[in-house]
């Protein structure tokens, strides 16, 4: 028994030891990037006190691709006249979103090591920086432990009454992408554990942000997303200072973000201010060339942002599409793509619905009473694809609860592993259902009849069929098929997925991020981060318009965005 148990161990290390090894020679290629430039760089940080206007970027975890975007741009604005400190957690919050439910057990350890990491690359960058947990008093944090640790589940959930803002308000979208699930259960005394935890990190975010705003009197934070637990503590602390701050997020294209101000960046409010802008103006030549080219490589697969997570998608014609799934020729079916279902671009979009699950089941039943036509579910291939953030809760799960007996004859499922493209699927579909997904959108542009169920953020600008409830939903899905779509449906949702895509999509091309190989070459899910720049005069002003963009964002507060098109 000992000896078969060891050789599981041996085997088990076997397998984790060539992922270790990357991720470290990763790390250190991406610290040795920072410290190659770190001397060309040194005499670029002005005097905080003199110089203006004062920027803090708060960047509390050692998240590599944020790491290299928000130590770029502190540069940047550096170079511009900005003063300029980072803000790092270094241990102040007890768990944050870098920490995962199979390293809960770990955390102490896991925030030792960010910390050092962080540090270390702050060093070595030569950035200025000051601590997250140097703002918080020994004795405010012992008396904030005592009372936290003590509280019920529910006193957890109503800490709003304790003080501005209302950090319990606040747990429920870390909650859910902690445990990777809609609906979080608090039966065992681990995830009780989990929730205080988190309130705790939301409080010390809390006062550490004040303090931070007192003793430095920035004139602008920068920081990530606006709904992670400590970015949207930081962000209503500002707010409520009178201080600018200005949120960014990944983006939807190779190597860009996408960043807004005052607001949540994936909230996509932005979007609303530029719309009546751009939705009157036809694409020229070239712009339809381009949104060509930037759609046929997210429907190829070829995108730099998609292939990073999908790396194997199968692209198959309309025939093949019919035939692996045993669909009839000729028969009406509509293709469903729902989202992750702890996804934050879920959270808060309900309308018609009590989230993703509910209208999920809703249509398979719809489709269990409409036999002559077909429903295929395409299960996101992220469930298993996010390594160590693949989903607890899955749509399979959702259905199996609420169809124990079987699926209705009419509805096929595709699992996640499957690597049949949800673009070949959609592509053959005579209706696309969503919630929330991007999806939707795209397929719009194809002359798509697309029916949208949550509150995204292409939802109501003339180009899709918008469900405003359960009660006609089952009508909608009839009468969106028996007649022809409106002339202008696919000419507005091409210029929205210009607007989307070219418009709003910020090109960051001083940092680059890969995608890497496995331990038997296949392409991983995993990324290595290089930077494009080793002397102040590539990150210049005039050097890169859409550098010059994020920087005016940051440091004169107008949209990085494109407010209108260009002509």
């Amino acid at each position: 028994m000992l000896r078969n148990f060891g050789g599981f161990l041996v085997s088990w290390y076997r397998r984790l030891l060539p992922g270790l090894k990357s991720s470290r020679r990763s790390r250190r290629v991406f610290h040795q990037d920072f410290a190659r430039s770190a001397d060309a760089f040194s005499g670029v940080f002005g005097d905080w006190e003199t110089c203006t206007p004062k920027v803090l970027f708060f960047s509390p975890r050692s998240w590599a691709i944020h790491q290299a975007w928000e130590f770029t741009l502190a540069r940047a604005v550096a170079l511009r006249g900005a003063a300029v400190k980072m803000v790092f957690c270094d241990r102040a919050m007890p768990c944050c979103e870098a920490i995962t439910l199979e390293r809960w057990h770990r955390r102490e350890s896991t925030c030792t090591d960010c910390a050092e990491s962080c540090r270390h690359l702050l060093e070595v960058a030569g950035l200025p920086y000051v601590s997250l947990r140097d703002q918080v008093s020994p004795d405010l944090k012992r008396d904030l432990e005592q009372e936290v640790r003590s509280l019920s589940l529910t006193e957890v959930f109503d800490y709003s009454r304790h003080g501005d803002p209302p950090v319990g308000e606040l747990l429920k979208v870390p909650l859910r992408r902690f445990f990777r699930s809609s609906e979080v259960c608090f039966e065992d005394s681990r995830s009780v554990e989990v929730a205080r935890e988190f309130l705790l990190a939301g409080l010390m975010a809390r006062y550490g942000a004040r303090e931070l705003i007192e003793n430095f009197r920035p004139d602008v934070v920068f920081l990530l997303n606006g709904r992670f637990a400590p970015e949207a503590v930081f962000l209503h602390e500002a707010r409520r200072a009178g201080v600018r701050a200005v949120t960014y997020e990944r983006g939807f294209c190779e190597d860009t973000i996408l960043v807004d101000i005052d607001r949540p960046s994936v909230d996509y409010q932005v979007f609303d201010q530029m719309w009546p802008s751009w939705k009157d103006v036809p694409l020229n030549s070239a712009q339809e060339k381009a949104l060509e080219a930037q759609l046929a490589q997210r429907f190829q697969g070829t995108d730099g942002a998609q292939s990073t997570y999908w790396p194997e998608i199968q692209t198959l014609s309309a025939v093949e599409v019919r035939e692996s799934l045993g669909l009839q020729p000729g028969r009406l079916f509509s293709a469903m793509f729902p989202n992750i279902t702890w996804d934050t671009a879920t959270q808060g979009r309900d309308i018609g619905f009590d989230g993703l699950a509910d209208w999920i089941v809703e249509t398979v039943k719809l489709f269990e009473a409409r036999p002559d036509r077909d429903l295929v579910i395409r299960c996101h291939p992220a469930e298993i694809r996010l390594g160590r953030l693949a989903s607890r809760e899955s749509v399979g799960q959702i259905l199996a609860e609420a169809f124990p007996d079987g699926m209705p004859d009419n509805v096929k499922v595709i699992s996640p592993e499957s690597t049949i493209s949800s673009y070949s699927l959609g592509a053959v579909a005579d209706q696309i259902l969503v919630y929330a997904s991007t999806l939707g959108m795209e397929f719009s542009t194809q002359g798509k009849r697309v029916l949208v169920a949550g509150r995204v953020h292409y939802r109501g600008r003339g180009f899709t069929f918008d469900v405003g409830n359960r009660d006609s939903y089952g009508e909608l899905i009839d009468s969106s098929l028996e007649s022809a779509l409106p002339d202008d449906f696919e000419q507005q949702a091409r210029r929205y997925a210009n607007m989307f895509f070219f418009g709003a999509m910020v090109p960051i091309r001083a940092v680059a991020e890969f995608g890497e190989a496995d331990e038997v070459g296949k392409p991983s899910s995993k990324t290595h981060v290089r930077l494009r720049y080793r002397v102040p005069d590539d990150l210049e002003l005039g050097v890169d318009a859409d550098l010059d963009r994020l920087c005016d964002s940051i440091v004169h507060g107008v949209p990085a965005v494109q407010m209108e098109p260009n002509h």
